[in-house]
């Protein structure tokens, strides 16, 4: 992506400006003007754009531009068409012509996975993850291009394509499988309470030593890679320090993860 950005001159540009506001953070009415003095703050999921109230107009006010107002993701991104300004912390906004084209790139699976693994601050977006974003404005007129396009266009080999469709599809698995052994952990000391007392007698010692056993079997490779996913770049070095592997201080957060589980 980095050299498809640099051969084509097409880094996407975004602003950070904001201003200071006043007032109790509230939901985004349905219905509201420039003069209402309202400022982006936030995104929930929960209850969608939060804005609060402002004193002066922001600089890009009465400017079409595209918010992202969700502070650790591009969830909740969303265009504003000259009537809002951006307060708070940790807030970025891209302006020009052609939104609709970007909106619509950030909701691919590559820009989710470039959030990720560009976060070196607990769950924040960074201002890194637009150096992994191409402005493909340059090269499409209109929204109609598809993630499989993007992918061509930027020339994604076949195996990365497995990479990137499969991302969060893992994901879920891995959260399915500890699900389920979590809930088979529960079940199995029940079941070894039923036996009749004399079969107990015969067998304390067996019961003693297996259920540790089923413990330890239970304990896949998938729980610490799921942990090593949530760590940013320095937990994740300090577990390569903790194991005394080498060649890993120059490493971004997808390579190290992957060096890290090579040599677990």
């Amino acid at each position: 992506m980095l050299n498809f950005i640099k051969i084509n001159n097409c880094e996407l540009e975004y602003s950070t400006k904001t201003i200071k506001s006043t007032g109790i953070r509230t939901k985004l009415p349905s219905n509201y003007k420039i003069e209402d003095m309202w400022a982006v703050d936030t995104y929930t999921i929960k209850e969608g754009i939060m804005v609060k109230k402002v004193i002066k107009k922001h600089i890009d006010m009465d400017k079409r531009k595209l918010i992202i107002a969700n502070k650790s993701s591009f969830k909740g991104v969303f265009i504003d068409d000259g009537k809002l300004s951006l307060t708070g912390s940790d807030k970025f906004y891209i302006m020009g012509d052609n939104l609709d084209i970007i909106y619509k790139l950030l909701s691919f699976k590559i820009c989710d996975i470039i959030s990720h693994f560009t976060k070196y601050r607990q769950d924040f977006l960074e201002k890194e993850v637009f150096r992994y974003i191409p402005d493909i404005r340059k090269f499409i007129i209109n929204n109609d291009i598809t993630e499989q396009d993007f992918y061509n266009l930027i020339g994604l080999t076949n195996e990365e394509l497995i990479q990137i469709n499969h991302h969060s599809t893992n994901e879920n698995i891995e959260l399915q499988t500890l699900q389920t052994q979590q809930t088979q952990q529960t079940q199995q000391p029940q079941q070894t309470q039923q036996p009749q007392q004399t079969q107990q007698k015969q067998q304390p010692q067996q019961l003693q030593t297996q259920q540790p056993q089923q413990l330890q079997t239970q304990q896949p490779q998938q729980l610490q890679h799921l942990n090593f996913n949530k760590m940013t770049i320095p937990q994740l070095r300090g577990e390569c320090k903790n194991r005394n592997l080498k060649n890993y201080s120059k490493l971004n957060k997808q390579p190290l993860l992957e060096f890290l589980l090579k040599n677990i």
